[in-house]
């Protein structure tokens, strides 16, 4: 049991191993002030990726800055243990990967080698790790309010990792991923946080099955006691995945969309997949599957929702009619990999135009309202 600062709460982590996964957590996710938290945070990241986005010569200023950020954040948590004497391993030991940018942050700053090594750990892990914790801050506010000063250090923590990751990715100065290098970071660290955690009872890299802490508890309801070992699997896996696609990419920026289109459609894969939907029992499920969407669609008896399902058409005839989807597929898939690129494309295409003429700004204003009463909408009465 910890003692709360500043309010007369007691902290129970035993309250996260409840089978009621959101509502037993301490504070909650997305309570109220979780919620400004978040807003604020990608907020806050916005505007930072707004401010630098292709601006490459930036990169040491956004470096040093990031590091020194994160350095200080956990430089905050020591003086929080020193004050209070509260203290926990998984804030200040390497064993997590977001903790790891404390080490990878400060040393690309100073030797280039090592950040060439680390851009794929820092864009894959910053991104996903850092916004992942805005929602889920399962190492602070399941046990701390969002505005202790623990949530608030590790709540800028993974916002600066957040932003260095996806600064890198906007720059255009990530363009090489490797599997290989991402995954031999990642495995002494899976196997150093099984060996702490059996010896400290910890929770590093969220492995440690003894501590069944929301959302981690989803993976074991799913997948069954292994489940977060399964899910490790199948992200490695994922990266290896990622790694042979960029590969290819690579190998073949030249070729156009359609072609590559063309290409998978003749293959022998896709023949024998097209081939096995050519059998009458394939047909009567669709022919059932139609009458089902035609029977839910005319038991759609609210106005509201037919003018989304309208407003949704309208959409997609813009779309099919300005030629933005020609024009992309005749496109080089490098030339996609340019946000430029695919602007100009937007533009000479006419759809910005087509848009802004058919949703005219009263009927924008309905679809907000629509979309303000949306969790109150009946879709399908007698349902």
């Amino acid at each position: 049991m910890w003692k709360g600062i500043w309010t007369n709460y007691t902290v129970d982590p035993g309250k996260s191993a409840s089978s009621d996964i959101f509502n037993a957590t301490r504070y909650g996710y997305f309570s109220f002030w979780q919620t400004v938290s978040i807003i604020f945070g990608l907020s806050l990241l916005v505007i930072l990726w707004v401010l630098t986005a292709r601006r490459k010569d930036k990169e040491r200023a956004v470096l040093a800055a990031s590091a020194g950020a994160v350095v200080s954040c956990m430089a905050g948590l020591a003086v929080y243990t020193l004050v209070t004497g509260r203290y926990n391993l998984e804030w200040y030991v390497p064993l997590h990967v977001c903790n790891l940018f404390v080490i990878i942050l400060p040393l690309s700053l100073f030797f280039k080698k090592i950040k060439n090594f680390c851009k794929d750990f820092i864009v894959v892990f910053g991104l996903s790790g850092g916004v992942a914790e805005l929602f889920f801050p399962i190492t602070s506010s399941v046990f701390y309010p969002v505005y202790s000063p623990v949530s608030i250090l590790i709540f800028f923590h993974h916002v600066t990792i957040a932003f260095i990751g996806g600064y890198y990715l906007l720059s255009g100065l990530y363009k090489d991923y490797s599997a290989f290098r991402l995954l031999v970071i990642l495995a002494p660290m899976f196997a150093a946080a099984e060996v702490v955690n059996r010896l400290t009872g910890a929770d590093f890299m969220f492995v440690n099955d003894n501590l069944r802490i929301p959302p981690l508890t989803l993976f074991d309801y799913i997948f069954g006691k292994e489940g977060r070992y399964i899910v490790i699997a199948l992200c490695c896996a994922g990266a290896v995945a990622l790694d042979i696609v960029f590969r290819w990419l690579v190998r073949h920026k030249e070729f156009t969309v359609r072609q590559l289109i063309a290409g998978v459609a003749g293959s022998r894969f896709v023949q024998r997949v097209v081939a096995g939907m050519d059998t009458p029992g394939f047909r009567e499920s669709l022919a059932a599957a139609a009458v089902t969407l035609k029977d839910a669609d005319s038991k759609i008896t609210n106005r509201a929702a037919r003018r989304a399902i309208d407003v949704s058409k309208r959409f997609v005839r813009c779309v099919a009619d300005s030629g933005i989807i020609a024009r992309l597929a005749d496109s080089k898939l490098a030339d996609l990999a340019d946000a430029e690129y695919v602007k100009a494309a937007v533009l000479d295409s006419g759809l910005a135009k087509a848009l802004t003429a058919e949703f005219r700004s009263g009927e924008l204003r309905e679809l907000k309202r629509i979309a303000r009463g949306a969790n109150n909408i009946p879709l399908l009465t007698g349902a």
